[in-house]
């Protein structure tokens, strides 16, 4: 990814956009000393007709439309559509798509030289404008685009913050992964390997991947800084990641090996969370790791602080205690799987997690709540089933109010693990005995076990939703490992083939309890364990990041 001094230099530069989701910081004229654009800057966006072809994809009609919409809402201008086949006037025109005109033949002809077929063009030929992808979906990327950069900075009734004269824009796009059904359009916009260990018959797992991105430091600079980290399954202090350049290089961090509860042993469940706001004595900004740890005797959550990006941590205390881990943790009392929510509602953190420890339930999820860092409420039941076993959280508010709560559920003596998902205005309010309902896509497929799941605002008044788990259950996909969307809420879903390299094997537990993280623009990133070359187990980390249209 362009470092951030190159976006600031290169901001007319059209591919810039790829890493903002709205809003994008466009100055008027970057060759000139003055503040202040002159008209002479921008175009008259009023005098100009919306060109689409006759015969093209619901994707570019759709995108048509809203290039409309957002031109009459951010220039006041009401801008008229045509088709190409209409007679061919004197007034400027934007063509969106494989028009008739020259100016779209001419520069789909330079796309075509690309290599890469996902790509996308902005130009400007004397009176005409032209968008323009490598298909119909590209066109429509294109589009979003084009209003991100140049539509929603306008300043100036019925002017565009766009240069009168002539310039080409050609970018690669990345993946697109999914179209929404109100034309919202999912890019997988980079792929990176957090870590690859050097000997590929290394028997680390790697599991229980999670990533953060923090935006909350005290010193701006900061912001953006990655953070990973995973389960060990050697009897390992828990491994630590970071990247300073979103993601394109990685170095290792000394690990967290638990001062907390010095008895115990560390390697389960890491959880990584940054303070919103002040917790008690602990200040916005600080970085949160809790984790499982456990002995032959108990089992416990606890909670660790860094206030250095990840270089050094100090124990905090125990959440809650558990049973014993032996001989087979499954079989006993435990506590595990901790989850990290600031309620910003309530100004409470609360500790999300999978609790044995109720004789009623084989295991039922909880949550106990902080105010300060130190003490702790009391346990309280969130969902149980004297029928089901259900574990593994993943929780996420929405832009709805709402709360989205996936998990396992499993009826005890059966083998299938189906992931459901259920709601709640608050995250003190929960109707126990309500299991949901089955996360699963158009076409019947669900998700087994450990899942992960994150909302984004990007993409429309409804966001979206993205869930991942170990294993799907019917998957057609060929890596079992579907990642599942949401564009309404939850109410329904699509699943499309992983951006990472993970897979269905009961052997290496590839894909086991992934994680997401949103970013405030609403960037997702997404890190995952698939196999080694050898492909023994799912000893790598890779990290995706994926942006909403």
């Amino acid at each position: 990814m362009k470092k951030v001094s190159l976006l600031i230099s290169l901001l007319l530069v059209f591919v810039t956009v790829l890493g903002s989701l709205c809003g994008c910081s466009f100055r008027k004229n970057e060759n000139s000393s003055n503040e202040k654009a002159t008209y002479d800057n921008f175009i008259d966006i009023g005098i100009y007709k919306i060109i689409r072809p006759d015969v093209c994809d619901n994707a570019v009609i759709k995108s048509v439309s809203n290039l409309k919409a957002d031109l009459l809402k951010y220039t006041g201008a009401d801008v008229q559509v045509a088709i190409d086949s209409d007679t061919e006037s004197d007034v400027y025109e934007i063509l969106v798509g494989k028009t008739d005109r020259k100016e779209s033949a001419d520069a789909y002809a330079e796309l075509s030289k690309k290599k890469n077929s996902q790509a996308l063009i902005i130009k400007v030929v004397g009176n005409k404008i032209v968008i323009l992808g490598s298909d119909d979906n590209y066109t429509a990327l294109a589009v979003k685009r084009f209003i991100l950069a140049y539509v929603a900075p306008s300043k100036y009734e019925g002017r565009l913050s766009l240069k009168r004269e002539n310039m080409t824009k050609i970018g690669t796009a990345g993946e697109i992964l999914t179209v929404g059904p109100d034309g919202q359009i999912v890019v997988l916009e980079k792929k990176s390997t957090v870590f690859d260990p050097d000997n590929v018959f290394d028997i680390e797992e790697r599991t229980y991947p999670k990533i953060i991105k923090l935006e909350n430091q005290p010193d701006p600079k900061n912001n953006g800084v990655l953070i990973a980290t995973n389960e060990n399954t050697k009897m390992r202090p828990w491994s630590l990641y970071r990247s300073k350049d979103d993601g394109e290089t990685w170095e290792v961090l000394d690990p967290y090996r638990n001062d907390v509860a010095t008895d115990a042993s560390p390697g389960y469940q890491p959880y990584l969370f940054e303070l919103p706001a002040d917790v008690g004595a602990y200040k916005k900004g600080t970085v949160l790791f809790s984790a499982c740890v456990y002995n032959a005797s108990r089992t416990a959550l606890i909670i660790a602080g860094s206030t250095d990006l990840g270089e050094t941590w100090k124990g905090i205390g125990e959440i809650v205690e558990g049973g014993t881990d032996a001989p087979d943790r499954w079989e006993q009392d435990g506590v595990w799987e901790p989850v990290i929510i600031y309620d910003e509602e309530t100004k409470r953190l609360y500790c999300f997690y999978s609790d044995e420890s109720d004789p009623k339930y084989e295991q039922k999820l909880a949550y106990r709540y902080t105010t300060d860092l130190v003490n702790w409420s009391d346990t309280y039941s969130v969902t149980g089933d004297v029928n089901y076993g259900v574990g593994m959280v993943a929780l996420t508010k929405m832009g709805n109010g709402k709360w989205a709560l996936a998990f396992e559920c499993c009826k005890i003596g059966e083998i299938t693990l189906p992931v459901h998902i259920k709601y709640t205005d608050r995250l003190d309010t929960w109707n126990v005995p309500d299991l949901g309902k089955e996360v699963r896509d158009n076409r019947g497929i669900g998700l087994e076990c450990a899942p992960s799941m994150v909302w984004s605002p990007a993409g429309g008044d409804k966001g979206v939703i993205v869930l991942c788990a170990y294993k799907g259950m019917r998957s057609t996909t060929g890596s079992k490992c579907d990642l599942f969307f949401s564009f309404d809420y939850g109410n329904s879903f699509v699943s499309v083939k992983n951006p990472l390299n993970v897979k269905k094997d009961d052997a290496n537990k590839s894909s086991y309890s992934p994680g997401f993280y949103v970013d405030k623009e609403g960037a997702i990133y997404y890190i995952n364990n698939p196999p080694l070359a050898s492909g023994l187990v799912s000893g790598k980390l890779e990290m995706a990041k994926i942006v909403v249209y």
